[in-house]
């Protein structure tokens, strides 16, 4: 099996609708184009998520590195492409499928144990929104310090 090869054909979701070749069944029922803008923080929940499951001692500590080396090298470079491929139902998908491809399914597997997905999702979408308002105040605030620089600096000027 080449590699990513598994990766296409493994999706989360498996049911009447897996293996059909229907036109855009496939585009239809991915989320890609929405999670590429959560997928930074995805990587970050699945850190946190993986190093709960160890304080809880619910996976191993061997498990636990094995999935951590994996994410903090995907979070130290760009997500692979394979990550959006449409074929699976969203980037929390791919990305386990990659750790699933590099770790073996029993460690990998184990990455989103004890889970809710719609906690997954929401918790992404809240920590993107989190980054994106802390640079925005980040940038503000910034304004305001030149605001003030410039505002010294013409304390006589006459308007």
């Amino acid at each position: 099996m080449k590699k990513g090869e598994r990766m296409r054909t493994d999706v989360v979701r498996r049911g009447r609708l897996f293996g059909r070749e229907e036109p855009g069944l496939q585009e239809f029922l991915s989320s890609m184009d929405a999670d590429r803008r959560i997928a930074k923080a995805d990587l970050l929940v699945d850190i946190a998520h993986v190093l709960m499951l160890d304080r809880q001692k619910i996976n191993e500590r061997k498990t636990t590195k094995q999935i951590l080396n994996i994410l903090l090298k995907l979070d130290d470079s760009e997500l692979p492409e394979e990550v959006f491929d449409p074929r699976f139902e969203d980037v929390h998908a791919g990305i386990e499928s990659l750790v699933i491809e590099a770790a073996g399914s029993e460690a990998g597997g184990r990455m989103h144990m004890a889970r809710s997905r719609n906690d997954e999702v929401a918790t992404c979408i809240r920590l993107t929104l989190r980054m994106a308002l802390l640079l925005q105040m980040k940038t503000i605030n910034e304004l305001r310090l030149t605001l003030l620089s410039l505002a010294a600096k013409h304390t006589d000027s006459i308007m």
